[in-house]
């Protein structure tokens, strides 16, 4: 982080606590100063633990060529409907005779 990033956010705090002094019953400049503490100063932390990013390994599905694995949904809601189609055709006749 360079200094320009965090000049406005000490300049507010000062102007905060300033203003805090001339009007020492005014909760707001206190509250000013928490919220850009928090939101500001805390925020440009490093972590104390490094962080390892989530790495999900690619692995073979045993798929033929041609089908997209992403699209599997699609294929299992068309059997889905077919499967629907089919029995409601069979309930129709039953309830026919």
């Amino acid at each position: 982080m360079s200094a320009g990033e965090f000049c406005g956010a000490v300049f507010w705090l000062k102007l905060n606590q300033r203003l805090h002094r001339l009007d020492p019953d005014n909760e707001t400049f206190v509250g000013e100063i928490e919220r850009e503490v928090f939101n500001e100063g805390l925020a440009h932390l490093a972590p104390a633990v490094s962080v390892t990013p989530f790495v999900v390994k690619a692995r073979p599905m045993g798929l033929r060529t041609g089908l997209d694995p992403s699209r599997l949904h699609d294929l299992a809601d068309d059997l889905e409907a077919e499967t629907f189609v089919v029995t409601t055709r069979k309930l129709r006749k039953a309830l026919k005779k």
